[in-house]
């Protein structure tokens, strides 16, 4: 017995120094596996829990499966992330994964759009309420100074910059320039704007903003030898509150500020309940809920599956429900807009059906919020019932992935992602763009 015991003892032990094999072939295990599972017929059964708050103390890289959510979770970067896959109708998961920053290739970025808030209180510009909190006062050291950032990709040479004024006196100065060789880190310009700017642009529209242009210009090689080239990022300052991002060639994309069905009076940036807005199933104008419906299943769930061409992604369709001048974006432009885009965050994302303080802000350097999306979650492809409010939003895009799926933008607690597949009978937000 004693034998026995005493080998029982050294094979248990040699298991912690060693590659376990589970399953099929047991003897045959990747070179860098720890524990490797194996089999045609069999399958891994992960812990099971009521929800993500059973975990007293979570650590990252925890795998459970959530009766609550119906779907696999994964503790990730301090939190928990949202369901891989669901039986609700969405894959998490896209080509384009934007957490902040930017990007692109030698990129020149900062502050662009401006509004004073000194009139147009209307529908077009946007009501006082939701204009005045992000007011542009150009008497303000704040306002009236900016900071814009080249980044080189490589070594280049001979930073400088430069700026014309369009249409009004908008740009007073700039410096910054560094006239030296091998030039590798970021280059900060320093922008002084008109302090009456105020007063220019009192009374102007998107149609009549007062425009300028600030160029940097670089030589591409690292001693000067090379061919200088330019970058330009346009500057608009207006009487009128406008959400809009920058895309690789640095051309603005609009969005409407407001989710479709959203509160219009609400400030974009500061989250509540009444940026919700409308649900709408992919490929259908109708509104099957709102940010006010109850979360249970919805009488009447309709599970047919719309046509693919219902919504296109190079031109606006009839059941395109956005406004006129506007249309549902394609999932080419989220992603041109998210590479461009700085990405921030405010409240807290824990999923609850009453949790409407979470809000992702994308905008033109880090301390700005252009465009923002509140985390409403999404209606149940089966029964319309509500799931992952507080934790992920969906926004759709116009494209169709397949017969039965679409793409979406996902905002979550740790990125942004455009390209998410989802089925198409699914109650996801709208975000309109520019025509």
């Amino acid at each position: 017995m004693k034998n026995i015991l005493l080998l029982a003892f050294i094979f248990l032990s040699s298991l912690g120094f060693a590659q376990v094999k589970i399953g099929d072939n047991p003897t045959t295990i990747g070179a860098s596996s720890i524990l490797e599972l194996e089999s045609t017929n069999k399958a891994l059964l992960v812990t099971r829990v009521a929800n993500t708050t059973a975990i007293a103390t979570p650590v990252d890289g925890m795998i459970i499966y959530d009766i609550s959510s119906q779907c696999v979770r994964a503790y990730q970067d301090g939190t928990w992330s949202p369901c891989f896959a669901t039986s609700g109708g969405v894959i998490s998961g896209g080509p384009s994964d934007k957490t902040g920053g930017h990007p692109t290739t030698k990129s020149f970025t900062g502050r662009s759009t401006f509004d004073v808030a000194q009139g147009n209180f209307n529908a077009s510009c946007g009501v006082s309420s939701a204009r005045t909190p992000n007011k542009s006062d150009f008497t303000l050291a704040s306002v009236n100074t900016q900071q814009y950032t080249f980044t080189p990709t490589g070594l280049v040479s001979n930073v400088r910059f430069t700026f014309i004024n369009n249409n009004g006196m908008v740009i007073n100065s700039v410096s910054g320039d560094r006239l030296v060789q091998n030039i590798s880190t970021p280059v900060i310009a320093t922008v002084n704007y008109n302090p009456n700017l105020n007063t220019l642009a009192a009374g102007t529209t998107k149609a009549t903003t007062l425009k300028a242009s600030l160029i940097v210009t670089y030589n591409d090689a690292s001693n000067g030898g090379g061919t200088d080239k330019q970058i330009t990022l346009p500057i608009e300052v207006m009487d009128c509150m406008k959400c809009d991002g920058l895309l690789d060639n640095l051309t603005k994309l609009e969005f409407m500020c407001h989710n479709l069905g959203a509160t219009t009076s609400l400030d974009p940036n500061v989250p509540v309940q009444g940026l919700i807005g409308n649900y709408y199933q992919w490929g259908r104008s109708a509104v099957v809920a709102t940010g006010t419906t109850s979360a249970a299943a919805i009488s009447g769930w309709n599970t047919t599956v719309p046509a693919t061409d219902a919504w296109q992604d190079d031109i606006k369709t009839a059941t395109d429900p956005c406004p006129s001048g506007y249309r549902v974006p394609s999932r080419d432009v989220i992603q041109n807009f998210l590479r461009n885009s700085f990405r921030t965050q405010t409240g807290s994302f824990v999923e609850s059906n009453t949790n409407y303080s979470a809000i992702v802000h994308h905008g033109h350097n880090a301390s700005s919020k252009n465009v923002s999306f509140i985390v409403g979650g999404y209606r149940d492809n089966n029964d319309g019932a509500l799931s992952g409010r507080g934790t992920f939003g969906l926004y759709w895009e116009s494209g169709s992935s397949s017969e039965l799926g679409s793409y979406l933008l996902q905002v979550y607690n740790l990125s942004s992602i455009a390209g998410v597949t989802g089925t198409k009978v699914i109650g996801g937000n709208i975000r309109c763009v520019a025509e």
